[in-house]
């Protein structure tokens, strides 16, 4: 597969916050067996990485998903396993002006 410049810099972002906001923690997180998911997720949220396939009509950004396989090879990076396979497995998003969606094949994560 031949990435773009748009899928090397989702990645580079991707790869960024896990050296800077994930990773430093990982040991901490591990020895209080926590995981501050809401943190974690708002934080990708923010910066535009959840939701990478989901239709913009549902606050996604309607991307295909070999952008969906740069983020998990990006996710790679982190040093545990929970971590990743939350990210992966959250299929997130869709609040659509603070109310449930109406369409039922987008599930919604809180």
């Amino acid at each position: 597969m031949q990435l773009t410049h748009e899928h090397q810099e989702i990645q580079r972002t991707l790869k960024r916050f896990i050296t800077d906001e994930i990773n430093p923690h990982v040991d901490e997180w591990e020895a209080a067996e926590i995981f501050p998911a809401h943190e974690v997720f708002k934080k990708l949220g923010d910066l535009g990485l959840l939701g990478l396939t989901k239709p913009e009509a549902y606050g996604g950004m309607g991307l295909d998903y070999s952008y969906a396989v740069v983020m998990a090879e990006a996710l790679g990076d982190i040093h545990c396993g929970a971590l990743p396979m939350a990210a992966i497995d959250a299929r997130v998003l869709v609040r659509a002006n603070g109310t449930r969606s109406t369409n039922p094949s987008i599930p919604i994560v809180m």
